[in-house]
Parts: structure tokens; C-alpha cells; sequence
């Protein structure tokens, strides 16, 4: 209906397009993006994810909502993925156990990328037993979280 489909405007906007400007995200092409990516070397990917780990992220997801906890940076990467356009499936159990399939189809380096700060993240907020898999497509991860 005419209401839902303003809701979700509504919705988009106040979750990702107003916050992400002040939180220093443009929007460029994907292309651009992973041809700049294709050209770097595993290694500079790696001081690249720990680089916007140790002083970027933590903001962003601070100016997206508002705390820094699990499901903050979840919600972060939700609506990161609707914005983008990037089909993703979250499957979570009765015993709190989430598998998230995401495919960007950007090559195996963004999914590196990818990993590497999602890693570090789970890390950071208390979550250090996350299983990953990459293709040169889609990210998996799932993880459990105890009470």
C-alpha cells in the first residue's frame, strides 16, 4: 500500500540516509569501488580493515545508533545491506544462534575486507566465536550469543 511504501521511506531515512551523512558516508559507484579494491594486495587490505576498525567504525555505528553493542553494529550492517541493495538473509534459532548470508558480489578482496572488520568488531564488543566464510560474492557469518 501507499502508507507502507512511505513508512519504509521514512524508515530508510531516519535509519541509514540522514545519520550516514554525518557519520562521513557517500554514496560512489560499485564499479569504482571494486576496481580500487581489485588493486590491492591482501596485505593492504588487512591494514585497511584494522585501520577503519581502530578509528573509524565505532563512530560511525555511534552516529548510526547511538551505542556501541552487538546488536547496534547488527543493525548497522542491516540496514548498510538494504541501502546498498545487497540481498541478505538473518536466521536466528530459539537458542539465539544468528546466521547472516550476505551477497555483495564485489569480489573476494571486499569480502575479505568484510571479514576482517566484522571480525575485529565481534571481537571488540565481547562476541569472539564467529565462524566466517567468503566467496568472491557473499560473506556468511554466524555466531551464538549466550545470556
Amino acid at each position: 500500500t501507499l502508507n507502507a511504501f512511505a513508512n519504509k521511506i521514512f524508515s530508510q531515512f531516519i535509519d541509514w540516509y540522514s545519520p550516514a551523512k554525518k557519520a562521513g558516508m557517500i554514496p560512489l559507484p560499485k564499479i569504482l569501488l571494486i576496481k580500487v579494491m581489485e588493486k590491492l594486495t591482501t596485505e593492504e587490505i588487512v591494514q585497511v580493515s584494522e585501520y577503519m576498525v581502530k578509528n573509524e567504525i565505532k563512530d560511525i555505528i555511534l552516529i548510526l545508533k547511538k551505542e556501541n553493542t552487538v546488536d547496534a553494529f547488527l543493525g548497522v550492517i542491516e540496514s548498510w545491506a538494504k541501502t546498498s541493495g545487497f540481498p541478505f538473509v538473518h536466521e536466528k534459532s530459539a537458542e539465539n544462534s544468528h546466521k547472516y548470508v550476505i551477497s555483495h558480489e564485489m569480489g573476494k578482496n571486499w569480502s575479505l575486507y568484510f571479514g576482517i572488520i566484522f571480525t575485529r568488531m565481534f571481537e571488540e564488543l565481547g562476541l569472539s566465536h564467529v565462524n566466517f566464510e567468503i566467496t568472491d560474492k557473499s560473506l556468511v557469518f554466524s555466531f551464538s550469543v549466550t545470556s
